[in-house]
């Protein structure tokens, strides 16, 4: 037999349970700093890196939104010298081969990568002076963004060097895309150059 008492219990139990289910779900209040960034930083480094101030703002506490957001971007590069040749022996050969690499990465306020683009030119040398080369490129991308092609390659000779073939550049734009959450474009270019017989210079621009 069910008492009225457990029956009364039942109900109000009952009436606690809808009420929840029907509340409406309303997000926490974004704390004050994200993965030790205040929105107002995020803010500067978004609309610093290409992002409206708008839509950073409304970004600010949305994870997902937020990380699909630059905040930092940054330049490196490098010189290999071929696995048989030491710097010292290179800079003193009269002939030889290296490859020079330069970089360029976006990421956003959690640290990851979202767009990056790498440029190696691999080069042979005599002298002062660049006899031949071979450009590479290595996009890369992540959390919705996805590599659209090379849509610019430009390779020249430097000019007001005193040797006109001491120095050569390669130049490639990107392409790069986002559907989330609505399509969009961004172009990212890197350039290398390379000075006979072991020197490089990196130059970028672009990017989301």
């Amino acid at each position: 037999m069910i008492s009225r008492r457990n029956t009364v219990v039942g109900a109000v139990v009952a009436l606690v349970m809808s009420a929840a289910l029907a509340a409406p779900a309303y997000a926490d209040s974004p704390p004050p700093t994200i993965n030790g960034w205040s929105e107002s930083q995020f803010v500067a480094a978004a609309v610093q890196n290409g992002t409206d101030a708008a839509t950073a703002t409304r970004s600010w506490g949305d994870k997902a939104a937020m990380s699909q957001i630059v905040v930092k971007s940054t330049l490196t590069g490098g010189i290999d010298q071929a696995p048989s040749v030491g710097t010292k022996a290179l800079a003193a050969a009269a002939t030889g081969s290296a490859s020079a690499w330069c970089s360029k990465q976006s990421t956003n306020v959690f640290g990851a990568v979202l767009i990056q683009l790498k440029v190696v030119q691999n080069y042979s040398y005599s002298g002062t002076t660049v006899t031949s080369w071979n450009t590479q490129v290595f996009p890369d991308s992540s959390l919705g963004w996805y590599f659209n092609g090379v849509i610019l390659s430009q390779d020249f000779f430097s000019t007001g060097s005193g040797n006109p073939q001491g120095h050569h550049s390669s130049y490639r734009m990107a392409k790069f895309t986002n559907d989330f959450p609505s399509q969009y474009n961004a172009n990212m270019w890197v350039q290398t150059t390379v000075y006979a017989p072991a020197g490089y210079e990196c130059a970028s621009g672009g990017g989301v």
